[in-house]
Protein backbone atom coordinates (compact mmCIF):
# COMPACT_ATOMS: atom_id res chain seq x y z
CA UNK A 1 0.00 0.00 0.00
CA UNK A 2 0.84 3.55 -0.63
CA UNK A 3 1.32 6.01 1.91
CA UNK A 4 -1.23 8.80 1.25
CA UNK A 5 0.93 11.73 3.06
CA UNK A 6 4.12 11.06 1.76
CA UNK A 7 4.04 8.16 -0.84
CA UNK A 8 6.03 6.11 0.68
CA UNK A 9 5.66 1.98 0.03
CA UNK A 10 4.61 0.29 3.17
CA UNK A 11 3.45 -3.32 4.11
CA UNK A 12 -0.35 -3.44 4.21
CA UNK A 13 -2.02 -2.79 7.77
CA UNK A 14 0.62 -1.00 8.94
CA UNK A 15 1.27 2.80 9.56
CA UNK A 16 3.87 5.10 7.75
CA UNK A 17 6.57 6.62 9.77
CA UNK A 18 5.92 9.77 8.25
CA UNK A 19 2.51 9.24 9.86
CA UNK A 20 4.28 8.75 13.90
CA UNK A 21 6.65 11.87 13.04
CA UNK A 22 3.39 14.22 12.25
CA UNK A 23 1.86 12.54 15.61
CA UNK A 24 4.52 13.32 17.45
CA UNK A 25 4.51 16.50 16.22
CA UNK A 26 0.96 17.23 17.06
CA UNK A 27 1.22 15.92 20.46
CA UNK A 28 4.01 18.47 21.03
CA UNK A 29 1.85 21.15 19.31
CA UNK A 30 -1.09 19.98 21.76
CA UNK A 31 1.15 20.18 25.14
CA UNK A 32 2.30 23.70 23.94
CA UNK A 33 -1.43 24.81 23.41
CA UNK A 34 -2.49 25.85 26.92
CA UNK A 35 0.14 28.23 26.81
CA UNK A 36 -0.48 29.69 23.77
CA UNK A 37 -3.99 30.34 24.49
CA UNK A 38 -3.16 31.82 28.35
CA UNK A 39 -0.43 33.70 26.51
CA UNK A 40 -3.09 35.29 23.72
CA UNK A 41 -6.01 35.99 26.46
CA UNK A 42 -2.91 37.91 28.65
CA UNK A 43 -1.67 39.71 25.74
CA UNK A 44 -5.02 41.15 25.14
CA UNK A 45 -5.69 42.22 28.85
CA UNK A 46 -2.03 43.34 29.39
CA UNK A 47 -2.40 46.25 26.63
CA UNK A 48 -1.84 49.81 27.92
CA UNK A 49 -5.33 51.05 26.46
CA UNK A 50 -7.19 48.51 28.95
CA UNK A 51 -5.11 50.04 31.61
CA UNK A 52 -6.40 53.32 30.46
CA UNK A 53 -9.95 51.95 30.67
CA UNK A 54 -9.52 50.75 34.73
CA UNK A 55 -7.45 53.77 35.40
CA UNK A 56 -10.42 56.03 33.47
CA UNK A 57 -13.18 53.56 35.66
CA UNK A 58 -10.99 54.38 38.88
CA UNK A 59 -11.35 58.47 37.86
CA UNK A 60 -14.98 57.84 37.07
CA UNK A 61 -15.76 55.78 40.93
CA UNK A 62 -13.24 58.90 42.64
CA UNK A 63 -15.27 61.71 41.83
CA UNK A 64 -19.03 59.88 41.93
CA UNK A 65 -17.67 59.89 45.78
CA UNK A 66 -17.46 63.35 45.70
CA UNK A 67 -21.29 63.67 45.13
CA UNK A 68 -21.84 61.11 47.23
CA UNK A 69 -24.55 63.47 49.03
CA UNK A 70 -26.60 63.24 45.79
CA UNK A 71 -27.82 59.42 45.82
CA UNK A 72 -24.77 58.02 45.59
CA UNK A 73 -25.52 55.41 48.57
CA UNK A 74 -22.76 53.21 50.52
CA UNK A 75 -23.29 49.98 48.72
CA UNK A 76 -22.60 51.69 45.33
CA UNK A 77 -19.26 52.24 46.64
CA UNK A 78 -18.22 49.20 48.43
CA UNK A 79 -19.49 47.10 44.84
CA UNK A 80 -17.74 49.87 42.63
CA UNK A 81 -14.56 49.66 44.57
CA UNK A 82 -14.04 46.35 44.85
CA UNK A 83 -14.43 45.92 41.25
CA UNK A 84 -11.95 48.49 40.66
CA UNK A 85 -9.43 46.95 42.86
CA UNK A 86 -10.54 43.57 40.84
CA UNK A 87 -9.98 45.01 37.60
CA UNK A 88 -6.51 46.18 38.75
CA UNK A 89 -5.56 42.70 40.32
CA UNK A 90 -6.52 40.89 36.70
CA UNK A 91 -4.41 43.85 34.91
CA UNK A 92 -1.50 42.88 37.01
CA UNK A 93 -1.43 39.14 36.61
CA UNK A 94 -1.94 39.21 33.19
CA UNK A 95 1.19 41.81 32.74
CA UNK A 96 3.19 38.91 34.52
CA UNK A 97 5.42 37.04 32.00
CA UNK A 98 4.51 33.42 33.55
CA UNK A 99 2.45 31.88 30.80
CA UNK A 100 2.07 29.02 32.76
CA UNK A 101 0.10 29.98 35.97
CA UNK A 102 -2.77 32.59 36.46
CA UNK A 103 -4.20 33.48 39.86
CA UNK A 104 -7.88 33.80 39.11
CA UNK A 105 -8.66 35.67 42.72
CA UNK A 106 -9.45 38.91 40.35
CA UNK A 107 -12.20 36.98 38.31
CA UNK A 108 -13.87 35.45 41.33
CA UNK A 109 -14.39 38.32 43.20
CA UNK A 110 -15.88 40.14 40.15
CA UNK A 111 -17.16 37.12 39.37
CA UNK A 112 -19.66 37.79 42.85
CA UNK A 113 -20.08 41.51 42.31
CA UNK A 114 -22.05 40.50 39.01
CA UNK A 115 -23.86 38.16 41.26
CA UNK A 116 -24.97 40.76 43.76
CA UNK A 117 -25.34 43.10 40.78
CA UNK A 118 -27.90 40.74 39.17
CA UNK A 119 -29.47 39.94 43.16
CA UNK A 120 -30.35 43.25 43.75
CA UNK A 121 -31.78 44.04 40.07
CA UNK A 122 -34.01 40.93 40.53
CA UNK A 123 -34.80 42.32 44.60
CA UNK A 124 -36.00 46.00 42.60
CA UNK A 125 -38.01 44.14 39.72
CA UNK A 126 -39.80 42.10 42.76
CA UNK A 127 -40.85 45.40 44.33
CA UNK A 128 -41.54 47.14 40.87
CA UNK A 129 -44.49 44.46 40.07
CA UNK A 130 -45.61 44.46 43.74
CA UNK A 131 -45.70 48.23 43.22
CA UNK A 132 -47.83 47.47 40.16
CA UNK A 133 -50.64 45.49 42.82
CA UNK A 134 -50.23 47.62 45.48
CA UNK A 135 -50.56 51.49 43.76
CA UNK A 136 -54.25 51.48 44.92
CA UNK A 137 -53.48 51.25 48.87
CA UNK A 138 -51.65 54.98 48.36
CA UNK A 139 -53.22 56.48 45.44
CA UNK A 140 -55.68 58.49 47.42
CA UNK A 141 -52.45 59.95 49.32
CA UNK A 142 -50.74 60.76 45.89
CA UNK A 143 -53.91 62.74 44.99
CA UNK A 144 -53.89 64.60 47.82
CA UNK A 145 -50.21 65.72 47.63
CA UNK A 146 -51.00 66.71 44.45
CA UNK A 147 -53.68 69.03 45.62
CA UNK A 148 -51.92 70.16 48.66
CA UNK A 149 -48.34 70.34 47.32
CA UNK A 150 -48.97 71.80 43.56
CA UNK A 151 -52.02 73.99 44.55
CA UNK A 152 -48.86 76.94 43.19
CA UNK A 153 -48.87 75.87 39.86
CA UNK A 154 -52.36 74.85 39.40
CA UNK A 155 -53.08 78.51 40.88
CA UNK A 156 -50.10 80.23 37.97
CA UNK A 157 -50.98 82.25 35.34
CA UNK A 158 -48.70 80.12 33.11
CA UNK A 159 -51.24 77.22 34.35
CA UNK A 160 -53.81 78.67 33.58
CA UNK A 161 -52.81 79.68 30.27
CA UNK A 162 -52.71 76.26 29.17
CA UNK A 163 -55.74 75.17 30.66
CA UNK A 164 -57.17 77.87 28.85
CA UNK A 165 -55.19 76.48 25.42
CA UNK A 166 -56.10 72.97 26.47
CA UNK A 167 -59.78 73.64 26.46
CA UNK A 168 -60.14 75.82 22.98
CA UNK A 169 -58.11 72.54 21.95
CA UNK A 170 -60.23 69.84 23.58
CA UNK A 171 -63.70 71.61 24.81
CA UNK A 172 -65.04 68.50 25.79
CA UNK A 173 -62.01 67.41 27.82
CA UNK A 174 -61.51 68.47 31.35
CA UNK A 175 -57.97 68.07 31.72
CA UNK A 176 -57.57 69.52 35.04
CA UNK A 177 -60.01 66.64 37.03
CA UNK A 178 -58.28 64.06 34.77
CA UNK A 179 -54.91 64.50 36.18
CA UNK A 180 -56.25 64.43 39.71
CA UNK A 181 -58.91 61.42 38.65
CA UNK A 182 -57.99 57.87 39.66
CA UNK A 183 -58.07 56.52 36.09
CA UNK A 184 -54.61 59.34 35.43
CA UNK A 185 -53.03 57.94 38.66
CA UNK A 186 -53.86 54.99 37.87
CA UNK A 187 -52.29 54.66 34.07
CA UNK A 188 -49.84 56.94 35.64
CA UNK A 189 -48.12 54.36 37.94
CA UNK A 190 -48.72 51.10 35.79
CA UNK A 191 -46.67 52.95 33.47
CA UNK A 192 -43.89 53.94 35.94
CA UNK A 193 -43.69 50.39 36.78
CA UNK A 194 -43.64 48.96 33.55
CA UNK A 195 -40.94 51.09 32.47
CA UNK A 196 -38.97 50.48 35.49
CA UNK A 197 -38.97 46.80 35.16
CA UNK A 198 -38.43 46.67 31.37
CA UNK A 199 -34.85 48.96 32.56
CA UNK A 200 -34.41 46.37 35.63
CA UNK A 201 -34.94 43.30 32.99
CA UNK A 202 -32.03 44.92 30.93
CA UNK A 203 -29.55 45.15 33.31
CA UNK A 204 -30.30 41.51 34.62
CA UNK A 205 -29.87 40.38 31.32
CA UNK A 206 -27.20 42.42 30.96
CA UNK A 207 -25.16 41.61 34.23
CA UNK A 208 -26.10 37.81 33.23
CA UNK A 209 -24.29 38.43 29.97
CA UNK A 210 -21.12 39.65 31.62
CA UNK A 211 -21.55 37.03 33.77
CA UNK A 212 -21.35 34.16 31.35
CA UNK A 213 -18.30 36.10 29.53
CA UNK A 214 -16.46 35.99 32.31
CA UNK A 215 -17.01 32.78 33.09
CA UNK A 216 -15.40 31.77 29.42
CA UNK A 217 -12.77 33.75 30.28
CA UNK A 218 -11.89 31.89 33.76
CA UNK A 219 -12.82 28.50 31.69
CA UNK A 220 -9.97 29.47 28.89
CA UNK A 221 -7.76 30.77 31.83
CA UNK A 222 -8.05 27.28 33.72
CA UNK A 223 -8.28 25.20 30.71
CA UNK A 224 -5.76 26.46 28.02
CA UNK A 225 -9.04 25.69 25.76
CA UNK A 226 -10.02 28.42 23.28
CA UNK A 227 -13.24 30.01 23.95
CA UNK A 228 -13.79 32.97 21.62
CA UNK A 229 -17.32 33.24 23.10
CA UNK A 230 -17.71 37.12 24.03
CA UNK A 231 -20.98 38.50 24.52
CA UNK A 232 -22.38 40.31 21.57
CA UNK A 233 -24.68 42.09 24.03
CA UNK A 234 -22.47 43.25 26.06
CA UNK A 235 -20.17 44.93 23.57
CA UNK A 236 -22.98 47.05 22.43
CA UNK A 237 -24.77 47.81 25.98
CA UNK A 238 -21.08 49.03 26.63
CA UNK A 239 -20.69 50.94 23.59
CA UNK A 240 -24.82 52.73 24.24
CA UNK A 241 -23.94 53.14 27.92
CA UNK A 242 -20.39 54.88 26.75
CA UNK A 243 -21.77 57.04 24.69
CA UNK A 244 -24.88 58.26 26.33
CA UNK A 245 -22.36 59.04 29.77
CA UNK A 246 -19.92 60.71 27.31
CA UNK A 247 -22.73 63.16 25.98
CA UNK A 248 -23.92 63.45 29.62
CA UNK A 249 -20.46 64.23 30.60
CA UNK A 250 -19.40 66.60 28.13
CA UNK A 251 -22.71 68.79 28.87
CA UNK A 252 -22.17 69.03 32.73
CA UNK A 253 -18.03 68.84 32.18
CA UNK A 254 -17.47 71.09 34.61
CA UNK A 255 -19.09 69.77 37.56
CA UNK A 256 -17.91 66.17 39.64
CA UNK A 257 -20.80 64.32 38.15
CA UNK A 258 -20.00 66.03 34.37
CA UNK A 259 -16.04 64.19 35.17
CA UNK A 260 -17.53 60.76 36.38
CA UNK A 261 -19.63 60.71 33.45
CA UNK A 262 -17.51 61.07 30.79
CA UNK A 263 -14.43 58.96 32.41
CA UNK A 264 -17.01 56.41 32.99
CA UNK A 265 -18.06 56.66 29.23
CA UNK A 266 -14.68 56.28 27.59
CA UNK A 267 -13.33 53.47 29.74
CA UNK A 268 -16.73 51.86 28.53
CA UNK A 269 -15.87 52.50 24.87
CA UNK A 270 -12.02 51.11 26.05
CA UNK A 271 -13.47 47.89 27.31
CA UNK A 272 -16.03 47.07 24.47
CA UNK A 273 -13.26 47.15 22.32
CA UNK A 274 -10.56 45.04 24.30
CA UNK A 275 -13.24 42.30 24.61
CA UNK A 276 -14.48 42.38 20.83
CA UNK A 277 -10.45 41.92 20.00
CA UNK A 278 -10.08 39.59 23.05
CA UNK A 279 -12.84 37.78 21.22
CA UNK A 280 -11.32 38.12 17.64
CA UNK A 281 -8.15 36.99 18.89
CA UNK A 282 -9.50 33.39 20.43
CA UNK A 283 -11.87 32.96 17.24
CA UNK A 284 -8.14 33.06 15.04
CA UNK A 285 -6.47 30.82 17.35
CA UNK A 286 -9.58 28.43 17.31
CA UNK A 287 -9.20 28.78 13.32
CA UNK A 288 -5.29 27.92 13.41
CA UNK A 289 -5.96 25.29 15.61
CA UNK A 290 -8.76 23.89 13.66
CA UNK A 291 -6.58 23.82 10.62
CA UNK A 292 -4.13 22.18 12.09
CA UNK A 293 -5.58 19.29 13.49
CA UNK A 294 -7.27 18.57 10.32
CA UNK A 295 -3.82 18.58 9.09
CA UNK A 296 -2.66 15.95 10.96
CA UNK A 297 -5.80 13.94 11.01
Amino acid sequence: MICPKCGKEIPDGTVCDCKATIQSSFDQQQTQQPNMVLGTAKSTFSSQTFFVGIILLAVSIFFSLLTIGNGYNFVSIILDVVTIIAFFMFYSECKKSDIERFDIKSIKIYNIILKINIVLAAIFSVLALLSIFLFNLIKDYIIDFINENLTDVFNSEAFASRMQQMKEMYPDFDFMSFITSDQFISIFIAILAVVLIIVLAITILYYSKILKTVNAIKGVIETGVENPFVSTFVIVMLYIFGVLSIISGVTSLLSFAGISSLSAGIAMIIIANTLRKYGDNMKMLSFSNSNNNNYNY
